[in-house]
């Protein structure tokens, strides 16, 4: 997952993948022992791109904690909690979002 969101040049590909993998991931339905701390995980994936001074993985990272909130608000929540990277960079992304398409990426996954 982390190699794919260092990937810039397919998001629509890249949406999908995060979608799919934080589906898997949410599911409360494991049996004991195979549990996932999803907030953990989550953050431990998207902060590093959340945090990237480069904006178009800022908005890779900002698309997957779009995807998580999609498939599990509760862990999304905690991962707002846990890190303020999350919240800057949704306050970078809607306030001065860099002109060309991954301003506009950021921009949109960030509202």
């Amino acid at each position: 997952v982390e190699s794919a969101l260092g990937v810039t040049s397919c998001p629509d590909h890249l949406k999908c993948l995060l979608a799919s993998v934080f589906s898997l991931l949410a599911d409360e339905e494991r049996p004991k022992g195979q549990e996932v701390d999803l907030p953990a995980l989550g953050l431990k994936i998207l902060e590093p791109f959340l945090q990237s001074e480069d904006f178009a993985l800022k908005a890779n990272g900002l698309a997957g904690l779009t995807a998580l909130f999609a498939c599990g608000a509760k862990a999304a929540s905690k991962v707002l909690q846990a890190s303020q990277a999350p919240f800057l960079a949704i306050l970078a992304a809607i306030r001065r979002p860099p002109p060309g398409p991954e301003g506009r990426e950021a921009q949109s996954s960030g509202v």
